[in-house]
């Protein structure tokens, strides 16, 4: 089952997605570096933590040792923990955009039904040469319309049924 799950106080979203990739036994997550305007974590705070883990990762050896502040402990562990129980981890960054491929594995479904969305202009895609780029916040909203649309069929189809005695 496809869920969100928002961490209060950090910049990332994270999706466990794919009944397409439960084919394969696997499942995607996706965490973006775009949340919900009041969920952010410190910059500064970020700043010094990505610094420390540099300085200790640039010393030789297997192990590090590194003091962390506990929100990027907990942002962190979502990376790890995602990865150890075999999901796959998408990364987006900058505009926040991924290909076609990388939004069906979002959204669980094939790629050509992703380029079907996009030609039924359902899905807002750009252009970057031959290339379709998609924002990871369209397919957000995709999903939220989707899931609106679904749970009114499901209403009219239970009231149906009730009103036919079909329980």
């Amino acid at each position: 089952m496809r869920q969100t799950r928002k961490y209060r106080d950090e910049n990332v979203v994270v999706y466990e997605t794919g009944s397409s990739l439960k084919r394969r036994g696997t499942y995607g997550t996706v965490i973006s570096d775009k949340a919900d305007r009041g969920e952010t974590m410190t910059d500064a705070l970020m700043e010094k933590d990505t610094l420390a883990l540099q300085h200790s990762l640039s010393q030789p050896g297997d192990k590090i040792s590194v003091s962390l502040s506990r929100k990027t402990a907990e942002y962190l562990l979502q990376f790890t923990r995602a990865k150890v129980e075999g999901h796959e981890v998408i990364v987006t960054h900058g505009l926040n955009e991924v290909t076609p491929t990388e939004a069906a594995l979002i959204l669980g479904i094939s790629r050509p039904q992703v380029r079907k969305l996009m030609e039924k202009g359902l899905v807002p895609y750009r252009k970057v040469g031959t290339h379709h780029r998609i924002p990871a916040e369209a397919l957000r909203a995709w999903e939220e319309t989707e899931r609106n649309r679904r749970e009114i069929a499901l209403d009219r189809l239970a009231d149906l049924q009730n009103e036919l005695g079909l329980f």
